[in-house]
Parts: structure tokens; C-alpha cells; sequence
């Protein structure tokens, strides 16, 4: 794939088969979701699966990855050598930490205040969803192979090795971009989820300002957008937000938007807000 792209746009990839310190070695440019795509050079050799036992080829796949994250020596040799190839090559990672906190690890992303924004159709398939994970435990639990569910602390601890990782990763030079997977992943909000994440990075002790130029200047640099997107200059696509208050005092002022300026025009977001469960019955049943 990367040779097929030949230099012409960014290849990035959630990896399966494939260690992210090969696809590194390979010449990718990013690397999606921290949580699995990194795994393999995180884990203890013990804890690693087989290339054909990633995603899709173990039962309850993304919570068994907890264990191994909780289990993790950050401080190992092979990690300081993972991160180290990911900044020498200028690989950024898109590490969706909010997905993490959407019942792979924690919960908390679950009660994010945008649920109330969810469109309908993503709300139907949480549903569907729901209702297939029942019955899938309902098979597994009469076939004398119960599904094993997350237990809470482990992955509390696995949130915390990942969120250190993150730090880490960062201080040494690391590109993030800041990223969430709501479009394949059902229980989090277009938006809203965004804000979530930056307010996770920076609980995990990344710079406030560095996180908000990782969602915006660096965001579009790894998208090789840098040059009409991320920063605000002249001749540049002008799309803004207007905040009530200070961000850098309060990551949580992020979600204090007065006004949003696309495409040079401005937009009261009170006003966009309150559109949005009458746009969704206009449209049928989805926003």
C-alpha cells in the first residue's frame, strides 16, 4: 500500500497483521488507535498474540488487550526503541483515546452531556449493536463458553499505561494528532467526541497548548494540509471557533463555543445546537 501511494498522499492504517514498527520501518506515515495499532511493541514478548489473532481472530479481542496494556513495562528497553523509530521516522500517531473510553477500557465517554446530540441513526445502531452482543453472550453462556466482560480495574490501569505512553511518545517528539473513530464507531458523537479527546490529552499531561495545536496546526500536517488548513493566515481556509473562555486556563473552555465561523461565515452555535433534533426529524430519523 505504501509503495502503491508512492509519496502522492499520507498512508496511515490501523494494523493488524502488521507491527506498527514494521509499517515504520516501511515508510507509512501514521498510525491509527493506540490501543491495538501499537500493541504489539508495547506488550511484554509473553503477552503479544499471534499475527492472525488480532482484531477479528480472538474472542472479545479489544477488552483482552486491557490485560496486556496493564501489564506493560513502559520503562523497557523495546518500548524506548518503539518510540524512538516512530520519531526518528516522523510517523504521527492518531491514537483515538476517547474510543478507549467507550467501553473498550473505561466507560466515561458513555455519559459524555453531546450524547443528547447523537444522531438517530447512530442511536439505532447502538441499539443493534446491544441487542447482537446479548445474544452472543446468550450463545456463548449456553454452549458452556461464557464471554469474559472487562473488569474495571484492569482496565483503569490499561487507560493509564496507554495515557503515559501517550505522554511519552509526545515528549520526545512525537506528532499527535488527536482523533476519535466516531464515524465506525457507534457510541461516540460527531464533535463532541473531539472535545473529549483533547480534554483526555491533556489529563494525561500533554501541554495545553500543545494539544490544541495538535488538533489544529499538526492535524493538518499530517494530513499534508498544512498549507490551507490549521492555523490562522492569510489565505487560508477561514474556519474558527469562538470560545467564551480560556483554554489554556481550562481545556474544559473547548466546549464554551459562541460562535463558529465556516467557510467565512459565522454561525451562532446556540442556534446550530437547537437545530439539531428538529434536523434529524426532517431528515428522517438521522442529523
Amino acid at each position: 500500500m505504501i509503495e502503491a501511494a508512492g509519496g502522492r498522499v499520507p498512508v496511515t492504517g490501523h494494523l493488524g497483521r502488521t507491527w506498527a514498527s514494521e509499517a515504520a520501518e516501511a515508510g507509512i506515515n501514521c498510525l491509527e488507535h493506540v490501543h491495538a495499532t501499537c500493541y504489539q511493541d508495547v506488550a511484554r514478548p509473553e503477552d503479544r498474540h499471534t499475527r492472525e489473532g488480532g482484531n477479528g481472530g480472538m474472542p472479545n479481542y479489544w477488552t483482552w488487550l486491557n490485560e496486556g496494556w496493564a501489564r506493560a513495562d513502559l520503562d523497557a528497553p523495546h518500548v524506548q526503541q518503539f518510540i524512538a523509530l516512530l520519531v526518528e521516522r516522523e510517523v504521527a500517531l492518531s491514537p483515538t483515546t476517547v474510543l478507549i473510553t467507550n467501553g473498550i477500557a473505561t466507560t466515561e465517554s458513555m455519559h459524555e452531556p453531546g450524547m443528547r446530540y447523537l444522531p438517530r441513526k447512530m442511536g439505532t445502531r447502538i441499539e443493534e449493536r446491544n441487542e447482537r452482543m446479548r445474544r452472543m453472550r446468550e450463545a456463548a453462556e449456553q454452549a458452556g463458553r461464557p464471554m469474559p466482560s472487562r473488569d474495571p480495574d484492569t482496565g483503569a490501569r490499561a487507560r493509564a499505561q496507554e495515557m503515559e505512553f501517550l505522554r511519552r511518545f509526545h515528549a520526545a517528539g512525537g506528532r499527535l494528532a488527536p482523533s476519535t473513530d466516531c464515524g465506525s464507531h457507534t457510541g461516540l458523537v460527531p464533535g463532541f467526541s473531539l472535545l473529549h479527546e483533547l480534554e483526555v490529552l491533556v489529563e494525561a499531561g500533554i501541554g495545553t497548548s500543545d494539544v490544541l495545536q495538535a488538533a489544529t496546526r499538526v492535524a493538518a500536517e499530517v494530513l499534508w494540509r498544512g498549507d490551507e488548513l490549521g492555523t490562522l493566515e492569510v489565505g487560508k481556509r477561514a474556519d474558527l471557533l469562538v470560545l467564551d473562555g480560556d483554554p489554556l486556563a481550562d481545556i474544559a473552555a473547548i466546549r464554551t463555543a459562541s460562535t463558529v465561523v465556516k467557510d467565512g461565515v459565522a454561525h451562532q452555535a446556540g442556534e446550530l445546537l437547537a437545530s439539531v433534533p428538529a434536523a434529524a426529524e426532517a431528515a428522517g430519523g438521522g442529523a
